[in-house]
C-alpha cells in the first residue's frame, strides 16, 4: 500500500541514520515537526517540515519492519508520545462525529503489534479507530466506484487519505481521479483535493519521478514559495497555499496561452506540477550518461555556483524551456486519459500548440549580461560563461560527469566527443551541438579527420550532428511562422519577439547561421570523401541536397527582410571558395535576394525557383540515387 521508496527521498538531506536519530532523540524537535504537520493544507504549514515529518515516519516504520527491538529504544518513546498527541489532535468531523485519521494514514502503525498498539492506547482504542475508519473509507470509495454523489466531506476525507497514503496499487486512487474529472462543474477545489491530485502526477508522469512528494503551504525552510517550485535532490514539489485556494476547478483558461501567471485553474494546476516533474526528471537524467537533459541540469547547477544570473534570465533557460515543454505534453497526456468534458479534444489542441510554442522559444531565447548589456543566443551565454568557470575552476568539473565529457579541463571542447557521440537526437543535444559546431573551426577537425585516429563511423556521427542541427532548426522555423506570437507575452524572454521587426531578425539569423555551417560542413565532408571510401560519391551528394534543399533554401525562404550586409559577407566566401556547389549557391542566393526584396509577398517555394534550383542541382549532383532524389524529408545519414 505505501511507497517504500520514500524514505530515500530525503537521503540528499539526511545521508544517514544520524540525523533521523538526533530528531527523535530530542522532543522539543518532534513538537515541531508536529505542530507543522497539523497545520497541513494551510498557508501556515512550512513543507519542508511536512517532507521531513513523513520521511521520519517512513524512518521508523523502516526501523520496526527490521527489528522490533526497535519499540523498546528510547527514540521509539518519544515518538510514541509525538504520535499519541498527533493521533488526538489530527481528526475531522464526519456526520457530526470526530474522526481520527491518523491511525489510517501513518505508514508506523502498520508495523506496530497490538500489544505495542495498547502501550501507546490502552484498551484497543486505536484499533477500535483503525476499523471504523475502515468501514467509513470503504463506503466512500464504493460511492466513487459508483459514480454516485458524495458530500464534502466525504470527499475531503478521500483526498486526505489517498494523499498521505499514496495507494496507487489497490485502484482506488485512479477510481478517485476519474470522479474528479467527471464533476468539475459541481465540486469545490480544496488545498486537500488538489494536494492529492498533485500527489497522484508523478504516479501518472513517471520517468523517474515517481517517488515526488508534493505539498501545499505558505513557506519552504521558513520563505515564501512564490507559486510553485521544485526542490531538485530533495524529491519533493511545492505549491502555494494562496494560489491553490484561489484556484478554480472548472475552468481552464490558462490553457490559452504556452506560459501565464493570470489565471488559476486546473490546467494551471496540471501544467505547473508537470513542469516540477520535470525538473525532477532532469535530476534523474543527470545518472544517464547519454542525456542532454542531464548536460543542461549540471550546466545550471554549474554556473549558478559560479556565475549566478539564474534569476535574470530565467525563462531562456534549457533547462526551463525544457520543463515547460514537457509540462504541456504530459498535461495532453492526462487530459487525455482522464478528462471527459465536452472542450476535451478543444484543450488537447491547445497544449498541442502550447508544447509547439515552448520549444519555438529556443530559437529566440537570449540571455542578457547584467554588466555590458549585449545580449546572446542563451546556450552559447551559458557554455561561454561555463568555459570561463572551469579555466579558473579546473576541479570544479569532476562534479559533474556529462559537461566534463564534453568539455576538458582547460576549457576546451573535447574533440573525441564529437566523434564519439550522436547529440542531437534532443533538443538540449542541438542546442549543445550547434554551440559546438558554430565554435570549434574547422581546420582542427580536419587535422582530427586527417589523422587517421577515427574510424569512418566515427567521422559520419560529426557528418550526421553537422546535418541534423539545421535540419531542426529549420523545422523549428517552421513551427514559429505557425505560432501566435501573442503565446510569448507573459515569457521573460529578453527578445521580445512579439516586437515589430524582431521575426525577420530571427530567421536572418538563422539562414546566416546555416550558410557558415554549410560552409564548414562541404569543407569537412570533401575531407572525409578523400580520406575514406565509406564517403563515396553517390552518399555526399545525397548529404548536400538534403542539406541545401530542405534546409538551407526553407530558412532563405523565410526572410522577407534580409540582412543583406551580413549575407553577403558569407556569400562572398562562398564565391572565393573551389565548391561549385556554394559558387552556385551564392550567385544564387544574391540573385534571389536582390530580386526579392521589394517584393515581400513572393514566395521563395514558387515552382520556377524551386525547379530552378533543383535543375541546378541536379547537373551538379549527377551521380545522386535515384531513391535519394525522390525523397522529400531526410531521416537519418547512412549507416
Amino acid at each position: 500500500m505505501y511507497n517504500w521508496n520514500y524514505i530515500n527521498s530525503f537521503r540528499a538531506s539526511y545521508p544517514s541514520d544520524k540525523k533521523y536519530r538526533e530528531i527523535l532523540e530530542n522532543p522539543k524537535l518532534l513538537n515541531m515537526l508536529e505542530k507543522e504537520y497539523l497545520a497541513k493544507y494551510s498557508m501556515d504549514a512550512d513543507v519542508y517540515y511536512l517532507a521531513l515529518k513523513e520521511s521520519l515516519d517512513h524512518y521508523v516504520a523502516m526501523k520496526i519492519a527490521k527489528d522490533k527491538r526497535f519499540t523498546e529504544t528510547e527514540e521509539f518513546k518519544n515518538y510514541a508520545q509525538y504520535l499519541k498527541r498527533l493521533v488526538q489532535q489530527n481528526k475531522e468531523n464526519y456526520m457530526g462525529i470526530a474522526l481520527y485519521i491518523e491511525p489510517s494514514i501513518n505508514i508506523v502503525f502498520n508495523y506496530l503489534d497490538e500489544e505495542t498498539l495498547n502501550q501507546i492506547y490502552p484498551n484497543n482504542v486505536l484499533k477500535s479507530h483503525r476499523e471504523y475508519n475502515k468501514r467509513i473509507y470503504d463506503r466512500i470509495f464504493r460511492k466513487l466506484e459508483e459514480n454516485a454523489m458524495v458530500t464534502s466531506e466525504e470527499l475531503s476525507l478521500a483526498s486526505i487519505y489517498l494523499d498521505n497514503v499514496k495507494d496507487f496499487k489497490s485502484g482506488r486512487y485512479e477510481t478517485y481521479i476519474k470522479y474528479i474529472f467527471s464533476h468539475l462543474d459541481s465540486i469545490k477545489s480544496t488545498p486537500e483535493l488538489a494536494s492529492a491530485i498533485l500527489s497522484f502526477l508523478p504516479h501518472f508522469y513517471k520517468e523517474g519521478t515517481e517517488n515526488t512528494r508534493t505539498f501545499i503551504g505558505g513557506k519552504d525552510r521558513g520563505n515564501p514559495i512564490n507559486w510553485a517550485h521544485s526542490m531538485g535532490l530533495h524529491g519533493y514539489t511545492c505549491f502555494d497555499y494562496n494560489v491553490i485556494n484561489a484556484m478554480k476547478l472548472n475552468s481552464s483558461a490558462s490553457a490559452n496561452s504556452s506560459r501565464t501567471f493570470q489565471e488559476k485553474d486546473l490546467i494551471f494546476l496540471l501544467f505547473v506540477e508537470n513542469h516540477e516533474l520535470s525538473h525532477q526528471r532532469q535530476v534523474v537524467q543527470t545518472k544517464n550518461e547519454e542525456s542532454f537533459e542531464g548536460a543542461s541540469y549540471e550546466l545550471n547547477q554549474m554556473l549558478r555556483s559560479t556565475f549566478n544570473d539564474y534569476r535574470n534570465n530565467h525563462d531562456s533557460d534549457e533547462i526551463e524551456i525544457d520543463a515547460d515543454e514537457r509540462g504541456w505534453k504530459k498535461t495532453r497526456q492526462f487530459l487525455s486519459k482522464y478528462y471527459n468534458g465536452k472542450d476535451k479534444q478543444e484543450l488537447m489542441t491547445k497544449c498541442f500548440k502550447n508544447a509547439q510554442a515552448v520549444n519555438c522559444r529556443r530559437s529566440f531565447s537570449v540571455k542578457i549580461n547584467p554588466v555590458t548589456k549585449k545580449a546572446y543566443r542563451y546556450i552559447d551565454y551559458d557554455i561561454k560563461h561555463l568555459l570561463e568557470a572551469i579555466k579558473t575552476n579546473p576541479e570544479s568539473l569532476q562534479q559533474y560527469p556529462h559537461l566534463a565529457a564534453i568539455l576538458t579541463t582547460s576549457g576546451q571542447i573535447n574533440i573525441d566527443y564529437l566523434f564519439n557521440n550522436v547529440i542531437t537526437p534532443t533538443p538540449a543535444g542541438r542546442e549543445f551541438c550547434n554551440f559546438i559546431l558554430n565554435n570549434i573551426p574547422e581546420q582542427v577537425v580536419i587535422a582530427a579527420i586527417n589523422s587517421g585516429k577515427y574510424t569512418a563511423r566515427q567521422v559520419n556521427n560529426l557528418i550526421e550532428n553537422f546535418v541534423q542541427v539545421p535540419h531542426y532548426n529549420a523545422l523549428t522555423m517552421r513551427d514559429l511562422k505557425k505560432t501566435d506570437l501573442n503565446t510569448f507575452k507573459d515569457t521573460v524572454s529578453r527578445y521580445k519577439i512579439e516586437e515589430n521587426g524582431m521575426l525577420d531578425r530571427v530567421y536572418n539569423s538563422y539562414f546566416i547561421e546555416c550558410s557558415q555551417q554549410l560552409m564548414k560542413f562541404s569543407t569537412i565532408l570533401e575531407v572525409a570523401k578523400k580520406k575514406y571510401d565509406y564517403f563515396d560519391q553517390s552518399y555526399v551528394d545525397s548529404l548536400y541536397r538534403f542539406f541545401i534543399e530542405h534546409y538551407y533554401v526553407e530558412m532563405l525562404e523565410n526572410i522577407e527582410r534580409p540582412n543583406m550586409e551580413s549575407i553577403s559577407q558569407v556569400m562572398t566566401k562562398y564565391q572565393q571558395s573551389d565548391n561549385k556547389i556554394l559558387i552556385y549557391l551564392a550567385k544564387y542566393t544574391m540573385s534571389y535576394l536582390n530580386r526579392n526584396t521589394n517584393q515581400a509577398n513572393q514566395s521563395f517555394a514558387q515552382a520556377s525557383d524551386k525547379q530552378d534550383i533543383n535543375n541546378q542541382l541536379n547537373d551538379m549532383l549527377t551521380s545522386m540515387d535515384n531513391n535519394i532524389v525522390g525523397s522529400k524529408e531526410p531521416t537519418t545519414t547512412k549507416k
